[in-house]
């Protein structure tokens, strides 16, 4: 059972280019750890914004 389910999510800011985040998927059941790395401005943050 997942608590937290995210399907094809991608995200955009207003006159960039690219999407930050582009065909997201994840799932997190119980007791289960997300941990987001990556170089800045890679989208850690936008997904977590989410």
């Amino acid at each position: 059972m997942a608590l937290l389910q995210l399907e094809r999510i991608s995200a955009q800011y207003p006159g960039a280019a690219e999407p930050v985040l582009a065909d997201i998927s994840l799932s997190l059941g119980p007791r289960q750890l997300l941990v987001a790395l990556g170089p800045s401005g890679s989208g850690k943050t936008s997904l977590l914004n989410l």
